[in-house]
């Protein structure tokens, strides 16, 4: 049984090929899509996008999004383990590398592509964004991908937890 459960998110990712696989392909294919993505709107209309949705007048990133303060601003959360990376009985460490991803929508950050040339995501700072007061992700995940329907995605890749478990030892000679 497990109790006195804390969890926090570290950025550390071992192995050269853990680190091509998990951090530079997908870097990599980023920067393939942005530039495409920059040729295509060359004449500025993203960023008019970026300025118009993220404006003082239409958005405060410490506000929570709702469309009534009544109302509670639903956040989804995906868990997927991949690998169960260190197991410190000692410590009582479990290291594992997972995915966290976290959705909601924010009205207020809703456009209509039709209106915006086609564009129908936009990649923002994780800094300029609402976030959820989650204390397992809010310092290290990076909410930057956000579409036209106001949904904000965010991952993070590696987890610690620190349980109380009972290891017994036993000596079989």
């Amino acid at each position: 049984m497990v109790e006195n459960c804390s969890s926090v998110v570290t950025c550390e990712w071992g192995l050269a090929s853990t680190l091509l696989d998990y951090f530079f392909k997908p870097l990599l294919k980023q920067l393939l899509r942005n530039k495409q993505l920059l040729e295509q709107s060359t004449d500025g209309t993203e960023e008019r996008l970026y300025r118009s949705l993220l404006s003082p007048d239409r958005y405060e990133k410490d506000v929570r999004p709702t469309t009534h303060h009544s109302k509670p601003t639903n956040v989804t959360f995906g868990f997927l383990l991949n690998q169960i990376v260190e197991m410190d009985e000692r410590n009582q460490v479990l290291t594992t590398r997972s995915w966290l991803n976290i959705n909601w929508i924010d009205q207020r950050l809703m456009w209509n592509h039709s209106q915006w040339e086609g564009i129908k995501t936009i990649y923002i700072p994780h800094q300029r964004l609402w976030k959820p007061d989650i204390i397992l992700v809010n310092k290290s995940v990076y909410f930057k991908k956000m579409n036209q329907e106001g949904i904000v995605v965010g991952s993070m890749q590696r987890l610690v937890s620190s349980c109380s478990s009972k290891v017994a030892i036993s000596a079989q000679g």
